[in-house]
């Protein structure tokens, strides 16, 4: 009947489409709406390949955006754009969230400095880390993406020379957030202050901590201050500039 070959079809190319572009999480409502049996019953079967060329479409549009920001071209551009779908399949994310994540890990530079496969790696893993340290503070991947890119920023290439120095393994950014997401979530399940809380005192005291240069370990310390502050009732914001404040004054101590 013509409802078991639409049932049939749509299964079939609901397959193709999850092979294509990811998960089908974020194209489900696409896929009921344009192939199910009574649409294609009646002659819809074009609207439903229409609907599937103006997604691939749409996310060859978002990977012209990370482009632009990654730099890759061509072959590089394309082989990350597979990474991504892979990411999309195994975080169960939409492909706007995998490409806007990839788009934002290449406006901060990360993974450059190496191979475009080692950019291409460092952006898949900066982003499969930003997906979980998201889920574990109830946070939106976008916004937690841009704090720990703001964060890591200030001491990524210190953490790394000092790294070297001592003749050991270079910090990837996945490695940063995993470790550093970790240590947040820690903090939060041990006193009342929320992941977002330290996280918003970190990025403000930021500055600061790229003058100092602290080890891993100091960091560590700061990020535990931290959220002792906050546990006091302190905003996050108001805990960074009491740090900054702190840092500034120890600093005046000390040329004097």
């Amino acid at each position: 009947s013509a409802s078991s070959m639409g049932s049939g079809f749509k299964n079939m190319l609901a397959g193709d489409l999850a092979n294509t572009f990811g998960p089908a999480a974020g194209y489900a409502n696409v896929l009921t709406a344009a192939l199910n049996p009574a649409t294609l019953a009646v002659g819809g079967l074009a609207v439903g390949m229409g609907i599937a060329t103006k997604m691939a479409m749409n996310y060859n549009t978002m990977m012209v955006g990370v482009g632009k920001t990654t730099n890759l071209v061509g072959q590089d551009l394309a082989a990350l754009g597979s990474d991504l779908q892979k990411l999309q399949m195994e975080m169960g994310l939409t492909a706007e969230a995998a490409t806007g994540m990839a788009e934002q890990a290449g406006s901060m530079g990360v993974g450059l400095g190496g191979t475009t496969k080692y950019q291409r790696e460092e952006i898949i893993g900066f982003s499969k880390a930003v997906t979980m340290a998201a889920g574990a503070f109830k946070m939106e991947a976008s916004t937690t993406a841009d704090s720990f890119g703001h964060m890591g920023s200030v001491v990524f290439e210190s953490f790394n020379d000092q790294r070297r120095a001592q003749d050991q393994a270079a910090m990837g950014w996945e490695e940063y957030v995993m470790r550093t997401g970790s240590a947040i979530n820690s903090l939060a399940d041990s006193m009342p202050a929320k992941e977002y809380q330290i996280i918003a005192a970190l990025d403000k005291i930021g500055p600061t901590l790229k003058s100092i240069t602290p080890t891993e370990e100091q960091y560590a310390d700061w990020m535990a201050l931290s959220g002792v502050i906050i546990a006091t009732g302190q905003s996050g914001e108001h805990t960074g500039e009491m740090l900054k404040d702190a840092v500034r004054f120890a600093q005046l101590d000390n040329s004097g």
